[in-house]
């Protein structure tokens, strides 16, 4: 019985967590991951890569660029 009370009220915990508001806005956001190991080249052709994702990222519908 006390496994139960206190698993109950973890979960409430968790729940109740979920709803406090932290000041941050995590809506619309894109996000990237690189492979463990990457490392940003500075050749011509890893610049021309991500000036061209830079560029396709900002044509999206509601995306602002870069601060």
């Amino acid at each position: 019985m006390l496994l139960l009370v206190g698993a109950g009220l973890l979960i409430r915990s968790f729940w109740l967590l979920e709803r406090v508001s932290t000041g941050l806005e995590h809506r619309s956001r894109l996000t990237m991951r690189f492979p463990a190991g990457f490392r940003l080249q500075k050749s011509r052709r890893s610049l021309l890569f991500y000036n061209r994702l830079l560029d396709e990222v900002k044509a999206l519908p509601g995306c602002k660029p870069p601060q």
